[in-house]
């Protein structure tokens, strides 16, 4: 008895520690990669510009959940229409994803949108909508892994993406 009961505890600390070590590291250490590497270079200096980093979310082991709803910052309510080479993920234009693993499956495809400004009844994309069908993380791995969403936002309308039809269609 005592022999599986120190297998069972040798097995739990095996399992265990590295989550519990991930954790102590911090967020910044566990996400792969910089804005750079994901595509977020220059633009920054452009006053239009904004990054808007959100909260690092982790996900427990075989764990799954529905991406919060993001929106852009009032100052800068639209996201750019671009779409980054080092994105992981499908993921909307304007939105990076870094992740701590590969084994982290992020899905984006939920337009939020905002009113143009000079076009009425044209919608310009300004975030993410949550729940399903509109966005998804799972964690495929025996380990606590951590993803952050980044948006590209701008104030100006016209590096907007246009999304009137495609909000239509999911409204």
């Amino acid at each position: 008895m005592t022999r599986s009961r120190n297998r069972t505890r040798a097995l739990r600390t095996a399992l265990l520690l590295p989550v519990a070590l991930g954790a102590l590291a911090g967020p910044s250490a566990a996400l792969a990669g910089t804005l750079a590497e994901g595509g977020f270079q220059g633009g920054t200096s452009d006053p239009t510009i904004r990054l808007v980093e959100k909260p690092v979310r982790t996900l427990q082991p075989l764990a799954d959940e529905y991406v919060p709803a993001f929106t852009c910052p009032v100052t800068h309510p639209y996201l750019v229409d671009e779409r980054f080479d080092g994105n992981p993920t499908s993921a909307l234009r304007g939105i990076l994803v870094r992740r701590s693993s590969k084994d982290l499956d992020v899905s984006i495809t939920g337009p939020a949108g905002v009113a143009h400004p000079f076009l009425p009844g044209r919608l310009l994309l300004s975030g993410i909508r949550p729940g399903f069908p509109n966005s998804s993380a799972m964690n495929w791995s025996f380990e606590s892994q951590q993803y952050q969403i980044i948006m590209k936002c701008t104030s100006n309308p016209a590096l907007g993406k246009d999304v009137t039809n495609l909000a239509a269609i999911i409204a």
